[in-house]
């Protein structure tokens, strides 16, 4: 049986409002806790993105529910993580974490861009602890898998984008890790992190009948500057591979439901708070004061 580690010093008990750091088990997360009501939503961030980026989500969702938010290990405030580091490491940190604050479950997970993989792989780790899910402008688990027969063949002359597209598709593909895919002075185990979870949910990403908002942009911003560069071809095959992923991740829920923010870029929590808190209240209102669905 997992024991919860000591809640922070001088709280005996789940604090109505806390911020700081919580131990998981060797190292600190970063974590905040906020917000009133029966049911809890546990942010997960895109990339190395801190708490502070939901805050104006945050501010809409408090009154009716309570609020999660932290930065995973070796990102902001938090501790740096174990060397070895896999994606069952990471949900079970959010657990141990979810535990020492006195959360109660089942949760709603909501997840921006890369976060999107850790909030469903936690959702296979823990599919107990899991009411409902929101997604923004999430990307399907087999993504690189499905763009890699779409890229141009290699040439000595192909722009840095595409070069460091390749890569990450020959990695997350075949799970060869090497420059230009990692850039000088990133933590090469957060690759690995992801990897896992994406094998994971390819395995076993079936959301059932939880509640799923998938949220996501309605500007061809491809969010991420190594597609700036791409040849034509590939960068339609990006959009029609991303396009047909958020069909995809859609449909893993019975009940899943997508909306497409005209005008909106990647950064829907900070371009369109009340949008992405639309889609929480949704899954709130459906999930139910004790995690049954309405």
């Amino acid at each position: 049986m997992q024991v919860p580690p000591q809640l922070p010093s001088g709280a005996s008990s789940a604090p109505p409002e806390f911020h700081g750091l919580v131990d998981v088990g060797g190292y600190r997360l970063n974590a905040k806790l906020s917000g009133q009501g029966r049911t809890t939503v546990v942010f997960e961030s895109g990339g190395g993105s801190l708490l502070e980026g939901w805050a104006s989500v945050e501010a809409l969702i408090r009154p009716f529910a309570r609020v999660v938010t932290y930065e995973r290990a070796g990102v902001g405030n938090s501790d740096y993580p174990p060397s070895n580091y896999p994606g069952t490491s990471a949900t079970g940190a959010l657990r141990t974490l979810l535990l020492a604050l006195g959360v109660s479950f089942p949760i709603v997970l909501v997840g921006h861009s890369l976060g999107d993989f850790f909030a469903r792989g936690y959702a296979a780790h823990y599919p107990e602890d899991v009411a409902g899910l929101v997604l923004l402008d999430t990307r399907d688990a087999r993504f690189y898998e499905q763009l890699s027969p779409h890229l141009p063949p290699k040439t000595d002359t192909e722009s840095p984008g595409l070069a460091r597209l390749r890569a990450i598709t020959s990695f997350y593909v075949g799970g060869e890790l090497r420059e230009p895919a990692v850039r000088p002075g990133e933590d090469p185990g957060l690759w690995w992190t992801v990897y896992d979870l994406m094998r994971t949910l390819q395995e076993r990403g079936d959301l059932g009948d939880r509640p799923l908002e998938v949220v996501v942009r309605g500007v061809d911003d491809l969010g991420d500057a190594m597609t700036r560069d791409l040849p034509a071809a590939a960068e339609l095959a990006w959009r029609q591979v991303e396009r047909q992923g958020w069909e995809a991740v859609k449909r893993l829920s019975s009940r899943g439901r997508m909306t497409v923010v005209e005008g909106c870029g990647h950064a829907l929590p900070q371009e369109r708070p009340d949008v992405v808190a639309q889609a929480i209240r949704r899954v709130v209102e459906a999930v139910g004061p004790h995690g049954t669905l309405h």
